[in-house]
């Protein structure tokens, strides 16, 4: 039963699988039979084609890889056979080899080809021993062409170097080879005694006829080749012609060296060096560049002698002038520019041929100048000038050529001739000179640089340093001479005019010889700067420091010396504004030295703290106004009589004080520069404050109310006099007179204390003795009181640097001066 069920089942999941193959769903299995079974016989056609199609298709495939797998198979066959064959044929070959080597004897086969190699090169060496003479002769009519020729482009020496170069090579094998047989009898001794036998004549005297022979080959070789550098050497020495003509023929003879150095080394690393002598042209070559600029540089030194030689200490006439020296050395110095543009170009770089040929330059303008040094005691200013300006122009004709003045070499890193010494500034960094500046030039060769100690040398100085060092030696000797005679005569005029100073046209008071110094100053800067900015200036720089330091160290002098009154008081004046001019004179010289210098020299030496100086002395002139004020005697008597006594307590005393200073500061305002009126003022207002303390303290009334009202009236009437030519009405003078009269007209002893305090905050060093006076002229406090009070202001001026804060003595002090001013208020409403 279970098996009927099972069947029925597959059947029916048959008929799913069909009907869904058809598209249908089991729902339609009921369908209409006929149509259910034309669809299942349409289905088993189409499954019928397909497999049809299916076994077409693989029974072709296995055709085709059956067809494959057969040819492989033919080609497989093939390859054993091609290989047994080749394998027959490797065994031929290895039969052949070793019969073939059995036959062949490798030892004279290596000499047959030896042999054959030495007798090719035999014959070779032997056609160009035989050719000798045709190439020396026409080598020698190439050269003498040349020589001839003025067109000196014509000639090729690199042709005719390589030319020489084969006639020497043929020439050294020939005598190496008659060298080598004369050296080798025994080799000989059987053919030479056949010789003798058969009755020729002596083996030896061949041998002397051959080099008899061969002498002349070998002598015309070294003819020849000794022509050839001759031309070569003239053409290197004329460099600067060839430069700017013909550049082709100086560049084959750099060519022509720098072959023949290659071949010194190729030699050397070869080992041919033995047989063959360096020949070092490119030594040589230097040697002739320096040669010939030697020789165009000479004439200059000539000259100078001749100058040297008609000097005497008479200074006569010279029979040639310092200006023809420089014309000559104008004209040396002119191919400087044909040589940077053509010359030197022809050169390799690394020959760094234009620093070597200024080297030599150098030299020959720096025995010049050593020339001219030896006598310029005996040479003007003006022919000083001319030679220092000549340098100058040198130098900056070099720079003009466009040349990297970086690109510097330490064999030119000299220092400077003249010492430029830090005084008050220190300049940062320091790169080095140029080897074309003119310090470059004209510093000691091997010296130091800037900051560092020499160490011991024998070096020499370089051409040129002693020369310029004596130059410039002389003409500052004469500079300060002529400076130190124009001083003393300044000085001179000064005093008689001390007297009675010049008022220029607003009334200012001055004297004129600052005036006269300075323009004497900036003519020496100006002459030295027409020639030089360099080391010159500098020690000028150097020397118009120095008197302008002595000039202020005389003014001081003066300002203390004993004149009369109103005398002393007009030159003290002066002496303010004719400072302050100096000053402005002064900042201006040295903004034209400090712009004119060189780099190389600039804040070697600090002009300005000198300038700085005219400032200290107008500063000192101004104490010395006020002191002519202050010790007036009516001003003197006014302090010492008048005040504080019953003429004061009127008013008076202080009026005429108040009328004199008011004539005094009339005539100052009048005659003194603006800019240092405040100061007089300031001055003025300190110092008679002081006065007006001292006074009070030395002389101290019975303080009543009426006193007490004056002092109020006195700072008053100073403050509203001093306003007229001041606008600081807060001035701490001011300040310390009204706290004087706060500790007066103090209430009691607490206030008296409290009111010290505060003056202290005005004047700090006010000593606690100055108001003993004070506290026994009030009479409202007791001795015993005044003791304690005094106590009391002894110890806070002994702990006045343990207060504790500034801004809380401030706080007391405008607290206690609104108490202060409220009842001084409700006491005049009362009265």
């Amino acid at each position: 039963m279970e098996d009927v069920t099972g069947s029925k089942q597959a059947y029916k999941t048959a008929v799913s699988e069909v009907v869904g193959l058809l598209g249908r769903s089991t729902n339609n299995a009921s369908s209409s039979k006929d149509a259910f079974l034309e669809e299942l016989c349409a289905l088993r056609a189409d499954v019928s084609a397909k497999y049809d199609k299916s076994t077409s298709v693989l029974n072709s495939l296995i055709q085709t890889i059956t067809e494959e797998a057969r040819a492989n198979i033919d080609l497989v066959s093939k390859v054993n056979v091609r290989s047994e064959t080749l394998r027959s044929l490797f065994s031929d070959i290895e039969r052949l080899c070793e019969e073939s080597s059995q036959l062949v004897n490798r030892e004279h086969v290596t000499k047959l080809s030896r042999a054959s190699y030495n007798i090719s090169k035999t014959v070779q060496n032997t056609e160009d021993i035989i050719a000798i003479p045709s190439l020396a002769l026409e080598a020698q009519q190439l050269i003498q062409e040349g020589q001839e020729s003025e067109d000196a482009a014509g000639v090729d020496l690199v042709q005719s170097y390589v030319g020489i170069a084969q006639l020497e090579g043929a020439s050294l094998f020939a005598r190496q080879a008659v060298v080598r047989q004369g050296r080798a009898p025994s080799e000989g001794a059987a053919s030479a005694a056949s010789d003798l036998s058969s009755g020729e004549g002596d083996p030896r005297d061949e041998s002397v006829y051959q080099d008899t022979t061969l002498s002349e080959y070998f002598d015309k070789v070294l003819v020849t080749s000794a022509k050839f550098e001759t031309f070569l050497w003239s053409t290197v020495r004329n460099f600067i012609a060839l430069g700017r003509t013909h550049p082709e023929q100086l560049l084959s003879a750099v060519k022509v060296v720098e072959i023949q150095e290659h071949r010194d080394r190729t030699d050397a690393e070869d080992g041919s060096g033995e047989l063959k002598q360096k020949k070092r042209w490119k030594a040589r070559l230097f040697e002739e560049i320096e040669q010939a600029i030697e020789n165009s540089t000479a004439p200059l030194s000539k000259l100078c002698q001749m100058i040297g030689e008609s000097v005497d200490t008479s200074r006569q006439t010279q029979t040639i002038s310092i200006d023809e020296v420089l014309e000559v050395a104008n004209s040396v110095a002119a191919d400087f520019t044909d040589i940077y543009d053509y010359s030197a170009p022809c050169f390799p770089k690394s020959y760094d041929i234009f620093s070597f040929m200024m080297k030599a330059y150098h030299r020959g303008f720096g025995k010049m100048i050593d020339s001219l040094g030896d006598f310029s005691e005996y040479l003007s200013n003006r022919q000083i000038l001319s030679i220092i300006t000549w340098i100058t122009q040198y130098h900056n004709f070099i720079e003009s050529l466009g040349i990297d003045r970086t690109a510097e070499t330490k064999e030119w890193d000299y220092c400077d001739l003249i010492d430029i010494r830090e005084e008050q500034k220190a300049k940062a960094g320091g790169r080095r000179k140029s080897i074309l500046s003119l310090d470059a030039f004209l510093r000691p060769e091997g010296a130091p640089e800037e900051g560092k100690e020499a160490e011991p040398s024998n070096a020499p100085e370089k051409p040129g340093v002693m020369g310029f060092n004596s130059l410039t030696q002389t003409f500052m000797t004469r500079m300060r001479e002529y400076l130190t005679n124009w001083f003393g005569n300044i000085i001179e005029a000064e005093d008689k005019m001390m007297a009675k100073p010049k008022e220029d046209d607003n009334g200012k008071l001055w004297t004129p010889a600052l005036i006269d110094l300075f323009r004497i100053l900036n003519q020496q800067v100006s002459i030295v700067q027409k020639a030089t900015t360099g080391p010159m200036l500098l020690e000028t720089a150097r020397t118009i420091i120095q008197v302008m330091i002595e000039f202020q160290g005389i003014e001081r002098d003066r300002l203390g010396a004993p004149m009369d009154a109103e005398a002393a008081l007009e030159a003290a004046v002066a002496a303010v504004n004719t400072n302050l001019k100096a000053y402005d004179m002064s900042l201006e010289l040295a903004e034209t030295i400090e712009t004119a210098l060189d780099e190389s020299c600039r804040g070697a030496v600090d002009i300005e703290e000198a300038c700085r100086g005219f400032l200290q002395v107008s500063k000192l002139a101004v104490d010395q106004v006020v002191k002519c004020i202050i010790e007036d005697e009516g001003i003197v008597q006014m302090f010492a009589r008048s005040m504080f006594s019953p003429d004061w307590l009127t008013g008076g005393a202080t009026s005429v004080l108040l009328a004199t200073l008011e004539d005094y500061m009339q005539d100052v305002t009048r005659w003194i520069e603006k800019s240092f009126l405040k100061r007089v003022v300031e001055s003025l207002i300190t110092n008679v404050v002081d006065k007006w303390i001292s006074a009070f303290i030395s002389k101290t009334p019975i303080i009543q109310k009426e006193v007490t009202d004056q002092i109020v009236r006195d700072c008053s009437q100073l403050r509203d006099f001093f306003a007229k030519y001041s606008r600081d009405s807060d001035h701490k003078a001011f300040q310390l007179m009204e706290s004087f009269s706060d500790i007066v007209d103090a209430d009691d002893a607490d206030s008296f204390v409290i009111s010290y305090r505060l003056l202290l905050d005005v004047r700090s060093d006010f000593a606690p003795s100055n108001l003993e006076r004070v506290l026994s002229a009030r009479e409202d406090i007791s001795k015993r009181e005044a003791a304690n009070v005094l106590s009391q202001c002894e110890e806070i001026f002994a702990s006045r640097k343990n207060l504790l804060a500034n801004h809380s003595i401030k706080a007391v002090t405008s607290a206690y001066r609104f108490f202060k001013n409220t009842k001084n208020s409700a006491g005049a409403k009362q009265s």
